[in-house]
């Protein structure tokens, strides 16, 4: 399933598969409903702010989880 042998014994197999499948699916999701509102307004220059605003929700990943340490 995983390379990780921590993960195998904290979560079934559906629940693995599902989380896999909401962060990538929703975060498309997320990122296009924000394109589609920009194109829709005709903010065009809002539309690269909505594409990499994935790369913006990891960045902010890594700063909580260095400043835990």
């Amino acid at each position: 399933m995983t390379h990780a042998a921590w993960i195998s014994p904290l979560f079934p197999t559906w629940v693995y598969y599902a989380g896999i499948f909401n962060l990538f699916i929703g975060n498309f999701v997320f990122a296009y409903t924000n394109m589609a509102g920009a194109m829709r307004r005709s903010a065009f220059h809002l539309i690269r702010s909505a594409v990499i605003s994935p790369l913006y929700w990891f960045l902010m990943s890594v700063a909580a989880w260095k400043t835990r340490w």
